[in-house]
């Protein structure tokens, strides 16, 4: 599939979602550990931003994030499997609710949610 993914990712596993780039997904996907970064990478808009791990982003800029690109056309994606404990629950929640997916992280089920709408 031809498309971009941008992944707001702050964890240490660099090629977590590296499998994504495929035939059947994305032809690209670029990883950045912030909005602001994410924001930049928005020439052209993607085809998907996927919230890995928000790092210390707030509820509210998540929520930010999520209405942002959506606006601009960008189908947002947000890893239930990333977004865990105490503050990830009030930013799974502020996501979903600004319009964003839940996916729970599992390869068998991106089919789903990594296809343009």
């Amino acid at each position: 599939m031809d498309g971009t993914v941008i992944v707001v990712d702050a964890s240490t596993e660099a090629d977590r979602y590296g499998w994504l780039v495929s035939s059947q997904y994305v032809s690209r996907l670029d990883r950045v550990y912030g909005w602001g970064a994410a924001l930049s990478s928005f020439t052209p808009p993607p085809t998907f931003l996927l919230i890995g791990d928000p790092g210390s982003a707030s509820a509210a800029q998540v929520r930010s994030m999520v209405r942002i690109s959506r606006t601009l056309g960008v189908r947002v994606v947000c890893d239930t499997s990333r977004t865990s404990g105490e503050q990830g629950g009030d930013v799974l929640a502020r996501a979903i609710a600004a319009g964003a997916t839940a996916w729970d992280g599992n390869p068998g089920a991106a089919g789903v949610v990594f296809t343009p709408a």
